[in-house]
């Protein structure tokens, strides 16, 4: 597996050399112009969508906030944009077994002409929002996929990562 592309990104990180509960830190990353569609993680999105697009073409960006507490890699403002796809969302993920706990919601990646009414009826016909959950880890992933009943749903998946022990 080779990944190809630009990376941009920060990072700062705090804490005792090998006490791995009082590390703290965080970044932002951005890769573009990338071909990400060799990773495992990215090759599930895809296909658990049953997307017909072709798969080196789904994503070729990707940004990420992340914050590290101890042994939990918190991730957030996840986007993943393609030429015809685009998912956003946030979740969690353990360093030391490498769990994962990633919800993302499916979204257009175009930007419609602003006409009063009509603008906003197309971009919510043009928006089947589903969410992805993803568990397993980065190598091996499991991913399913359902249709968001609301708003408060998709909101929810942006803005409110849940922690790996939390889950059931």
């Amino acid at each position: 597996m080779s990944v190809a592309g630009y990376v941009d990104g920060r990072f700062y990180l705090t804490g005792i050399a090998g006490d791995v509960a009082s590390q703290r830190g965080g970044g932002h990353m951005t890769l573009k112009k990338a071909q990400l569609y060799e990773l495992p993680l990215l090759l599930t999105l895809v296909q658990v969508l049953s997307l017909s697009v072709p798969q080196e073409s789904a994503f070729q960006q990707a940004d990420a906030e992340f914050f590290l507490v101890g042994d939990e890699l918190q991730l957030h403002n996840i986007v993943l944009r393609g030429k015809t796809l685009m998912m956003i969302g946030s979740g969690v993920m353990s360093l030391s077994t490498q769990a994962l706990n990633l919800k993302l919601i499916t979204a257009s990646p175009f930007e419609w002409k602003k006409i009063p009414v009509l603008t906003e009826l197309l971009e919510g016909t043009a928006r089947e929002l589903v969410e992805v959950v993803v568990t397993g880890t980065p190598q091996k992933p499991k991913a399913t996929a359902r249709p968001l009943r609301s708003l408060s749903d998709a909101i929810d998946v942006l803005v409110v990562p849940k922690k790996l022990k939390d889950q059931p």
